[in-house]
């Protein structure tokens, strides 16, 4: 029954345009404290710092997940390259190699 009632305001809050609540439990001290060392610095809210904060940790995590997977792409280009550059040089080198009747390397 809670639960349904707390999807009901959820509901409510979105359809009138309020904006959602975030609490959060055992929030280190020092985390605390430099939220509110930002925010004066500012001339901030705490609320509004740590709403400037979110917003710039998730832009930051959405460029990070950008740049490693573009990084992992040209890794995985430059394996393929080396693979085949490794494969070329051995089949050259096998096409040089001579085997005499006795099985001898030439």
């Amino acid at each position: 029954m809670l639960h349904a009632f707390c999807l009901m305001v959820q509901y409510i809050q979105k359809e009138v345009g309020l904006m959602a609540t975030l609490q959060v439990r055992n929030l280190p001290e020092h985390i605390y404290n430099k939220i509110v060392e930002l925010a004066e610095e500012d001339r901030r809210s705490i609320t509004q710092e740590t709403i400037i904060l979110l917003e710039k940790a998730l832009e930051m995590e959405k460029q990070n997940k950008k740049h490693r997977k573009k990084l992992l792409n040209k890794i995985i280009d430059e394996t393929k390259l080396i693979g085949l550059i490794k494969y070329l040089t051995l089949f050259h080198l096998l096409e040089r190699i001579e085997i005499d009747d006795n099985n001898f390397i030439c």
